[in-house]
């Protein structure tokens, strides 16, 4: 048996067709499993990044939020120092007020009393 026969031959060759069809069967198999993870892997990132940017939209909005209310905080407060500001404007100038009514009073006393002493002279001393 030094040769083999077409048949022998035909069968080893109809082996190598079965086997090279499972290799390739196995490595269309493997192709496709690893173009699946791929593509989950792609999605699972896609998702990733979808939710930090909500978040981060999130956070940007509740920061702005944040900052108007600290904006309004700030006038709120100003508002007040301008109303403090304008009643002791208010009330410095009715104290004035009152000074000045004061002093016009005690003027108006000492003159009053400039003439009592005058007129107690004159009637004292009998001259007009």
């Amino acid at each position: 048996m030094a040769e083999p026969s077409s048949l022998q031959q035909d069968q080893a060759r109809e082996r190598e067709k079965v086997e090279a069809a499972k290799i390739k069967a196995v490595q269309v198999q493997q192709e496709k499993e690893a173009a699946s993870a791929a593509s989950e892997a792609a999605r699972k990132a896609k998702e990733t990044a979808a939710l930090d940017k909500a978040k981060a939209e999130k956070a940007a909005a509740a920061k702005a939020a944040l900052d108007r209310g600290a904006a309004k905080e700030k006038q709120a407060e100003a508002a007040a120092a301008r109303r403090a500001a304008a009643d002791k404007a208010k009330e410095d100038a009715a104290q004035k007020i009152r000074e000045e009514r004061a002093a016009k009073e005690a003027r108006a006393q000492g003159g009053a009393a400039v003439q009592a002493r005058k007129a107690g002279r004159e009637a004292t001393s009998g001259k007009p």
